[in-house]
């Protein structure tokens, strides 16, 4: 549509991490097979995005297909991480209408991506797949997050430091959850551009 707005709700309502990592592993599998695969290949996400890179990246693992490095920006430690009066009505309608500050849009998140939240402890779970991986990985997550807590970052990292010798954690001092900036976008400040000089280096070394 206009670049700006979510005009397709009927398929916004049927996304889930499910079809996100089938998204991601088609890529990959067309990058690998059709064109060989640049020799560098990084994974970037944020926020909930963190959930399929991190799932995708176990799968091209188990597949040989070489990812130089994951990059997590603020990401969640977990699927199910959401209020338990939302989830009630989430599980009550079959559906939950979340606003989104941007668009200002009451977008819907459907049935299957519900299930997903509710079974994360086992078969979404986050903690179990990244400390599988063995791809340098890099965490970053501002100190005044206030949509995914500096902790969820944390955690994502005590869970790897002792097995992943690659894994590298950045804290951005004062930084928020989309680093100090906001739509329209306004122009730059120190904080995204630590977060940013940060991404640099990791994918440079």
């Amino acid at each position: 549509g206009d670049g700006d707005n979510f005009d397709d709700l009927t398929s916004y309502k049927k996304n889930c991490m499910r079809l996100e990592v089938e998204d991601v592993m088609c890529v990959l599998h067309h990058l690998h097979i059709e064109f060989k695969l640049h020799p560098k290949v990084f994974f970037l996400a944020h926020s909930l995005g963190g959930v399929p890179a991190i799932f995708s990246a176990k799968k091209a693992q188990d597949e040989n297909i070489i990812i130089s490095g994951i990059i997590l920006i603020s990401t969640v430690k977990q699927l199910n991480f959401w209020p338990e009066e939302m989830l009630e009505e989430w599980k009550q309608n079959k559906v939950y209408y979340k606003k989104n500050n941007r668009t200002k849009q009451r977008l819907p998140q459907g049935e299957e991506f519900l299930k997903e939240v509710l079974e994360s402890d086992n078969n979404w779970n986050v903690e179990k797949e990244i400390k599988q991986l063995k791809q340098p990985i890099l965490i970053v997550h501002g100190e005044n997050d206030e949509a995914i807590p500096v902790e969820h970052g944390k955690s994502l990292y005590t869970w790897i430091n002792k097995t992943n010798i690659n894994a590298t954690l950045k804290i951005i001092p004062e930084g928020t959850h989309t680093y100090n900036t906001k739509h329209p976008f306004e122009g730059t400040n120190t904080q995204l551009e630590e977060m940013i000089n940060s991404v640099i280096t990791f994918v440079k070394s």
